[in-house]
Parts: structure tokens; C-alpha cells; sequence
């Protein structure tokens, strides 16, 4: 069970009743504002609307913070890190991140695993691969949840550095993973490989492969990476109108679903690009009708 699956399971818990009013066994006074706000804004991210669920996150955090509960305002800002990542604000994670981080190391607290990792995500999301290295180097040595997915990041690393041994060695860890996130994860990296060894055919099989991976977990933000990735390798592969098509997807995706700007809009011009030179006027036109809304 993931972190917030575990929370949104206790949350729901907590909230129900039951038992003799007439029995007064000893109790620890819950703080309702807290676990309410806990559960909403988990509520809002399990069915993905990321960024209702951020401003519930900072609220739930803030409670915790007036309550002074060290385990809540850690977990809260866990929770807030990852949605952020998931709106595709990198730089909002990284200092959610970073924030309940430092609350652990000034109380002297371990900082766990799947902290690191969300901030190692959040540097290499925000461009930052040097510093998110090491950071997702120690998360991988476990060998939970969190290191697969640590392995994954090292994956990418490797394939933007186009180290074609370390990238194998991070497939090779994902290999027998049967969720459909570790499924997308190695797929996504098996494009990779491909598009480095020069099999556009390939790799773009593998990343839309991993992308119809990542619609069944409701990650459109990583989704829409991997349509773009698979764009960029129809574009080199000179399939102009393939990758047009593909770039519309995830631009269309990425603006659609998170507040995110930049990202949408690249991709969105290279659609334009792309379908102005293989005469594709309905995606001209469907790019048009996305920037007028």
C-alpha cells in the first residue's frame, strides 16, 4: 500500500463510529480538524484532481503544525511534495519536500525513504540531475517501493547522460515489478534504451506502452512526459506527422490535467511545427483551439 493510500485508509477509519457509549475505556482525544482535512485532500488526490488536493494538503499541514505532531507535519508534507510533483510544479515539491525534511533533522528524526525520493524527483524534474543523484543513489539500496522507484529515476539520469550500461542495470531492476506503475517505469526506460540504440520504432512502442501504463494510475503529468518522449523520437525518426500527433497529446494532456505551463505550451508548439510541415491543418487547428481556451 503506498504512503497516502495507507493514510486515506486510516483517515477513513478513524472516521468511523460504533462501540457502547456506555463504556469508558480510556481515550486519546483525536483532533477532528485535522483528520478531516487529512481525508479530503487525500480523497482529492486518490481520484486525481491535484490541484484541489494541494491547498488541502497546506491546510491539513498547517493544522499539524498548530497541533506541534511531528509524525503528522512529516507525513503532510510528504503528501504535499508528491502532489505538487503531480500538478508539475517541481519547484513547489522540492521546498515541500525540503520543509519536512528539515522539521525531522531539527527534532533529530530519521528522514524515510519515500521524503528523499519525492525531493530527488523534484531536482531532477526541475533540471537539477547532479544534485538528485545521490539523493536517489540511497534511496535505491533498499528494497521496498520506494527503492524501485529510486531505480527508476536512476534510469533516466543514465538515459540523459545516454549511459547505456547504467540504464540496463536499472531495466533489469524492474524487470519482475508486476504493478502497473513499475510496468510503466520499466517500459518508459526500455524506450529509452531503444531510442539510444537508434530503434525509433522501438522506443516509441515502449514509451506509449508505458504511457497507456501511467493513464491506468492516473499519472497524466508522467504520462504526458512519455507521449512527449515518444514524440521526440518520431520527430529524429522523420515521422513529422506521427510525432505532431503525439506532441498534441501531451501538450493537450499536460494543460488539461495540472496547472503547469511551460512544458504544455513547448509541446504544444512543436505540434504546430511539426504539423505545418507535414500538412497536417487539423492539428494546426486543434493546437489553436487549445491556446483560445
Amino acid at each position: 500500500m503506498s504512503r497516502l493510500a495507507a493514510i486515506l485508509a486510516a483517515a477513513m477509519l478513524a472516521s468511523c463510529g460504533g462501540g457502547d457509549r456506555a463504556v469508558r475505556a480510556p481515550v486519546t482525544l483525536e483532533d477532528t480538524q485535522l483528520a478531516s482535512a487529512r481525508r479530503v485532500a487525500a480523497l482529492a488526490f486518490a481520484q486525481g484532481r491535484f490541484d484541489q488536493a494541494a491547498p488541502l494538503y497546506r491546510a491539513a499541514l498547517a493544522r499539524a503544525q498548530a497541533r506541534d505532531e511531528l509524525g503528522a507535519i512529516a507525513d503532510l508534507g510528504y503528501d504535499l511534495a508528491v502532489t505538487e510533483l503531480r500538478r508539475g510544479d517541481a519547484g513547489a515539491s522540492l521546498a515541500a519536500a525540503r520543509a519536512a525534511r528539515g522539521e525531522l533533522e531539527r527534532r533529530g528524526a530519521p528522514v524515510f525513504a519515500e521524503l528523499q525520493l519525492v525531493e530527488a524527483a523534484a531536482l531532477y524534474r526541475g533540471d537539477q540531475r547532479d544534485a538528485a543523484e545521490p539523493l536517489a543513489r540511497a534511496v535505491s539500496l533498499g528494497d521496498d517501493a520506494a527503492a524501485r522507484r529510486a531505480r527508476f529515476l536512476l534510469g533516466l539520469i543514465a538515459a540523459d547522460r545516454r549511459d547505456g550500461t547504467a540504464l540496463q542495470g536499472a531495466i533489469d531492476a524492474l524487470a519482475e515489478a508486476p504493478e502497473p506503475e513499475w510496468r510503466a517505469d520499466a517500459a518508459e526506460l526500455r524506450g529509452r534504451a531503444a531510442a539510444l540504440r537508434g530503434d525509433g520504432a522501438a522506443a516509441r512502442a515502449s514509451l506509449v506502452a508505458a504511457a497507456d501504463l501511467r493513464r491506468e494510475v492516473l499519472d497524466y503529468p508522467s504520462m504526458a512526459r512519455a507521449l512527449a518522449a515518444a514524440a521526440e523520437v518520431a520527430a529524429a525518426s522523420g515521422a513529422a506527422a506521427e510525432a505532431a500527433d503525439l506532441y498534441l497529446r501531451a501538450g493537450r494532456s499536460l494543460q488539461l490535467a495540472t496547472a503547469a505551463g511551460p512544458p504544455a505550451e513547448r509541446w504544444l508548439g512543436e505540434a504546430e511545427r511539426l504539423a505545418r510541415a507535414s500538412g497536417r491543418a487539423d492539428i494546426v487547428a486543434a493546437v489553436a483551439a487549445l491556446r483560445a481556451r
